[in-house]
């Protein structure tokens, strides 16, 4: 009886061991993927090639949108021809880690995609200022090219925005990191990201969008090294520091927010000072800006409408 006890417990132990290889859903290179197999455009930075979408005159005035933690410039397909049609060019670009861009063994530090956007308006030959809309974790990242780029910015559009280090332990303890993020966190992401939605029933295939890019190597070590980066730097300070850069901005957030609750909004507000305008969209989640696109899109049309030509 004790050796079957012992076998079962092998067994038990192979299990649990082969989980994360089980569960791994990576099986493609990106660098199989041909460019017409894919819409919008690619450049190469400095640190590998970076996927976005280019649309509207190139004379106009530049939104950039930059998405979340997880997700990719899909996030903003209700959002675009808004603001194409007020006459705005718009750039929404795949953050390195994410979506089609390449994912580089690196820090995954809010530096790191604030260098990829300068980068890439640099590439694309932008100078004038531009409007930085940005979601979640991109909402901090946004807020940090505006403290060191001020002179790049013409005002920012931030969606429930990552001000906080969550709480992930034990994220960042080496090797239990690995397994819990590979077994279990990251396999179960596209699930969870109905989460971001107040109604998920009424847009089913927002989980389904998601799905395609995690299947090329390295999303997974690029989302844990954000965990272990990103996530733990101090935040606030630079929604302070923009306070007196007289940059105009415009706060969202949904009143249903799981991931970011709405209790939040007072102190990003009070932080970012008297250039900053709060509206609190009723009944939306932590992904307004795609359930409750129309009346996301009015706020951010009215808030540009106002803004200097």
């Amino acid at each position: 009886m004790l050796y079957l006890i012992e076998f079962l417990l092998f067994l038990l132990l192979l299990a649990a061991l082969a989980l994360p290889f089980y569960r791994n859903q990576e099986v493609f290179e990106l660098d199989e993927l041909e460019p017409e197999d894919l819409p919008g455009q690619h450049v190469q930075l400095s640190l590998g090639v970076v996927h976005f979408h280019r649309v509207g005159q190139k004379t106009a005035p530049t939104v950039i949108l930059v998405h979340g933690f997880a997700a990719f410039s899909y996030v903003w397909e209700r959002n675009v021809n808004s603001l194409v049609q007020q006459g705005y060019q718009v750039i929404s670009l795949d953050l390195y880690g994410r979506g089609y861009s390449a994912r580089p063994n690196t820090s995954y530090s809010r530096q790191l995609f604030v260098d990829q956007i300068l980068e890439l308006l640099d590439d694309q030959e932008i100078q004038e200022p531009v409007y930085l809309a940005g979601l979640s974790m991109g909402g901090a990242i946004c807020v940090s090219f505006a403290e060191q780029y001020p002179h790049r910015v013409a005002g920012l559009i931030l969606l429930a925005p990552l001000n906080t280090p969550p709480h992930i332990s034990p994220m960042p303890t080496p090797i239990i990191g690995e397994y819990i993020a590979y077994s279990f966190f990251v396999p179960n992401l596209a699930k969870k990201q109905l989460e971001d939605l107040s109604n998920p029933e009424n847009a089913l295939d927002w989980a389904q969008q998601f799905e395609p890019p995690l299947r090329y190597f390295g999303y997974r070590r690029a989302l844990l090294a954000t965990l272990r980066d990103l996530m733990q730097e101090p935040m606030m300070a630079s929604y302070y520091a923009l306070a007196d850069k007289n940059i105009p901005c415009l706060l969202l957030w949904g009143t249903a927010d799981k991931q970011l609750p709405v209790s939040q909004a007072g102190k990003v507000k009070e932080a970012l000072g008297s250039h900053c305008e709060l509206v609190l969209v009723q009944g939306a989640g932590h992904a307004l800006q795609y359930e409750y696109s129309e009346q996301v899109n009015q706020h951010i049309a009215g808030f540009l409408a106002i803004q200097p030509k």
